[in-house]
């Protein structure tokens, strides 16, 4: 019997890219209620960063990111039932899918607002939100501006994987633990960018076409 040997010759793997992210200039004041995405594939639907009603306004103006006084939380469950959180989402066009690799921010807190955080994500418009990362993340930097967070690793999850069109993922940050609103230095915010224009928040993935 003749056995031929058939060589597959596998296609390159893809590397990761930039597919979404916001940055901050001396124009947004930290004050906006939203701001949409500054890089944002050619195949997304351009993404708006906004407040949730519980991330109140900050009086202080912060150039260069976008701050709140979270509403005085203790708990995760707290901050969900009086909407504490900054938002996002990524939509993949039609004709494409997105698979989700990593999530990079830059957080700033003072020394009274609100000081524990976790990202958590939904595609099913809202209705449900699922935690990311091991764990809730204690804040302990209180630099005027912020520090970069522990990248969170999105591949881990199967459903965050070859997203058609009709799957919007919206990524929502809770933050608790400041204390009450008489107490000044309570903002937490997402910032600063660098006088550079480094990005605040930075989305990486890879957007594939099915056709």
């Amino acid at each position: 019997m003749l056995i031929v040997a058939v060589a597959f010759i596998l296609p390159e793997k893809l590397k990761a890219q930039q597919i979404l992210a916001f940055k901050f200039t001396y124009r947004d004041n930290g004050k906006q209620w939203s701001s949409p995405s500054t890089t944002t594939n050619p195949n997304l639907e351009k993404s708006m960063l906004s407040r949730g009603k519980g991330a109140q306004d900050n009086s202080a103006s912060s150039a260069r990111s976008i701050v709140a006084n979270m509403y005085p939380c203790q708990s995760m469950a707290e901050a969900e039932k009086n909407e504490a959180y900054f938002e996002f989402f990524t939509q993949v066009k039609p004709g494409y899918i997105v698979s989700l690799k990593d999530l990079k921010v830059i957080l700033r807190a003072q020394e009274n607002g609100a000081n524990v955080y976790r990202w958590v994500y939904s595609i099913d418009g809202g209705n449900t939100f699922v935690d990311l990362g091991p764990s809730e993340v204690k804040l302990t930097n209180y630099e005027n501006d912020g520090s970069s967070q522990e990248p969170i690793n999105l591949s881990l999850h199967t459903a965050l994987q070859n997203l058609p069109a009709n799957k919007k993922v919206i990524f929502r940050l809770y933050a608790w633990g400041g204390s009450s609103s008489s107490v000044g230095n309570r903002a937490f915010g997402i910032g600063k960018s660098s006088s550079q224009g480094s990005n605040a928040i930075s989305l990486t993935g890879y957007v594939v076409a099915t056709k």
